[in-house]
């Protein structure tokens, strides 16, 4: 029997992930945005039921989250990732309340229903095919219980990559990790390369103490970038309502043109008990240019 077909995108992004798993909470982890985490821990106090967390990685989020007692399902595709997140569940303690699972977004490979969904650090923008996002929000609202919440963000795009064929060059970071060897990271991002896909190239490298090089790396991705508009839009067309907006993780805070980074809570359009406990009121979002973050 033949395995099944996997994107393009999926198979890129499951092995820039597998070569960097090690790394991540030394990379990524640490450039996350400022003020995600009490976003999610906030937005799901009090849920006694067990959280699932799509593309949940190294558990950044989900385990600080299991860290006060609560329970989390994690689906990553990337074997890797999950490796170092069962390592770091060990290494907390909280191996019993957290369940990994290695899946696909497009497939969603469970059946329970939750009360809440996070897909945090913009991981939708990765389901790059045409229709793939849309489909994994029609597949969270059927798996959302009474009164349930999808929580997620994306990351804004950039009007330096509105046009096709431009291409931005990056210099991330250089850090120190733990054992004093130093990690350098840069990247090009090049828009349109496929309609409305982008291409991030990551390129890495480590060096001891003195200087010399250790080793060095390169990842490749395609991510489908999303206007805070476009996304109110396609979770309309999949049957989520709005509950409410923050961007940048500020509290209340509408999108603009200076924001880098744009946060949903959804519930089902049916679930009336969910949306008359809306926290505060919806609100205007204006369109972004196109292009990622």
């Amino acid at each position: 029997m033949s395995a099944p077909w996997v994107p393009e995108a999926a198979r890129l992004a499951e092995a820039s992930y597998d070569a960097i798993a090690a790394l991540y909470e030394h990379d990524m982890a640490r450039s996350a945005p400022a003020g995600d985490l009490a976003f999610y821990r906030q937005r799901c106090a009090g849920v006694a039921t067990p959280i699932l967390e799509l593309a949940c990685g190294t558990g950044r989020i989900g385990f600080a989250l299991a860290q006060h007692g609560q329970r989390m399902v994690g689906l990553d595709r990337s074997s890797g990732m999950l490796r170092e997140a069962l390592r770091r569940a060990r290494a907390l303690g909280i191996e019993e309340r957290v369940r990994l699972l290695r899946g696909d977004l497009r497939a969603l490979p469970l059946r329970a229903r939750f009360e809440r969904v996070i897909c945090a650090y913009s991981a939708l923008t990765y389901l790059a095919e045409p229709g793939a996002a849309e489909e994994l929000l029609r597949a969270v609202r059927a798996r959302l219980q009474p009164g349930g919440r999808f929580l997620l963000d994306v990351f804004v795009p950039r009007e330096e990559l509105a046009r096709a064929g431009a291409e931005v060059l990056v210099r991330d970071y250089e850090r120190e990790l733990p054992d004093g060897s130093r990690l350098e990271r840069s990247k090009i991002v090049r828009a349109e390369i496929e309609p409305g896909r982008n291409e991030i190239e990551r390129f890495y490298v480590l060096r001891d103490a003195e200087g010399r090089e250790l080793w060095r790396k390169a990842t490749r991705v395609r991510i489908r970038p999303w206007s805070p508009a476009g996304l109110l839009a396609a979770a309309r067309e999949a049957g989520l309502a709005l509950v409410e907006t923050c961007a940048d993780f500020l509290p209340a805070s509408p999108a603009s043109r200076e924001t880098r980074t744009f946060a949903l809570v959804l519930a089902r359009d049916d679930d009336a008990p969910a949306l008359s406990a809306s926290p505060r009121e919806p609100r205007a979002v204006p369109s972004a240019d196109s292009g990622s973050a």
